[in-house]
């Protein structure tokens, strides 16, 4: 039997709940979107396609909707990912397609590595407000996969 692979755990982060006073209740972690997609590589990914759903507009209160499909060794895997004004960081609600297609991979590829966590990209202000800032160096974690491949002269 082969040992299951392991999201490394610089790509998991904990972080302290806060209740409404301030105080910390607990603790969550998650996953970052750059550890799932390493891992994924690890167990043979292959490809990762999108597709939008809906289109944000005023008749759908601006949420996009997009569907993300992974395949590789394991199989094919899909996830749905939405996000609207009321469901985003207030940082990046000019963004909504992005956001929901991250969303939408980061299922995907949750169920095609098996990872149980929720990904830290998944959270929407709400969840987020009930958290403390997010580390610094979630955003700027090593690249892993797939590498450019250069010309050394």
């Amino acid at each position: 039997m082969s040992k299951e692979k392991q999201i490394p755990p610089e790509f998991v982060v904990t972080i302290p709940i806060r209740n409404e006073s301030g105080h910390v209740v607990g603790e969550k972690q998650f996953v970052v979107y750059a550890g799932l997609l390493a891992l994924a590589h690890d167990l043979g990914l292959e490809r990762i396609s999108t597709e939008i759903v809906q289109m944000p507009d005023d008749t759908n209160g601006m949420t996009a909707v997009l569907r993300a499909e992974v395949q590789g060794k394991r199989g094919v895997f899909s996830g749905v990912g939405d996000a609207s004004p009321s469901n985003v960081n207030r940082k990046v609600v000019r963004h909504l397609l992005r956001v929901a297609e991250t969303r939408a991979k980061a299922r995907a590829l949750r169920d095609y590595a098996n990872v149980g966590l929720v990904a830290l990209e998944e959270l929407g202000d709400e969840e987020a407000d009930a958290i403390d800032s997010r580390p610094a160096n979630v955003t700027r974690l090593p690249a892993r996969g797939p590498q450019p491949i250069s010309d050394a002269a």
